[in-house]
């Protein structure tokens, strides 16, 4: 999100929101400390300018941390599925069949233990915890879901791998309408299945 700020000599600039409250802010200590100057308090307003500074930054701080964790998170969840697609392909072409579970993919070195666990899952550490839903693929058509997030990790979104190979995070609702397709009856069956 960008905002309209004023700049304190009266200039006006764009910045992303986070950076945008810390001007603000920078701008209203600066009132502060003209108007108390004028009083003779410039102690008092140097400590306003300090104090709305640290909380500004720290405010700030706390909203990109948590913004970056779900975005990586996120991207390490899609990688995930991303290598269960490599990974089918290459245990397909040497059983000729699809694996019947995630677990066979570990099992025989496909994949490694960090590759079956959303870094948002609270279940993370436990002894074979897999954070996704999987179906063994009958063909590429793009509208069948093979792998997805068991659970809505990524802020209202799953991520999810069709049989084609593409990955991508979809809203719960996309989500449910592709899953309605006939196509997707047995990984209906899958997701609903208790973890």
């Amino acid at each position: 999100m960008i905002l309209l700020v004023p700049g304190v000599v009266g200039s006006v600039v764009f910045l992303p929101a986070g950076i945008a409250l810390l001007v603000m802010a920078g701008d209203l200590a600066v009132i502060a400390i003209m108007r108390e100057k004028l009083r003779g308090r410039l102690q008092g307003a140097i400590v306003l300018l300090v104090i709305s500074g640290l909380v500004a930054g720290l405010a700030y701080n706390g909203y990109m941390q948590r913004r970056w964790a779900s975005g990586h998170n996120r991207a390490s969840c899609l990688s995930n599925l991303s290598n269960f697609s490599r990974s089918l392909a290459l245990y397909q072409e040497e059983y000729r069949s699809p694996p019947p579970d995630l677990q066979a993919l570990l099992k025989d070195g496909w994949i490694g233990t960090n590759g079956l666990t959303c870094l948002n899952d609270p279940r993370r550490g436990a002894a074979g915890t897999v954070s996704y839903c999987y179906l063994p693929p009958i063909d590429k058509d793009p509208t069948r879901i093979v792998a997805a997030d068991a659970s809505l990790w990524h802020g209202g979104k799953r991520c999810v791998l069709t049989a084609d190979g593409s990955v991508k995070a979809m809203s719960e609702a996309e989500f449910q309408k592709q899953l309605a397709s006939p196509l997707n009856k047995e990984f209906q069956k899958v997701v609903n299945r208790p973890q």
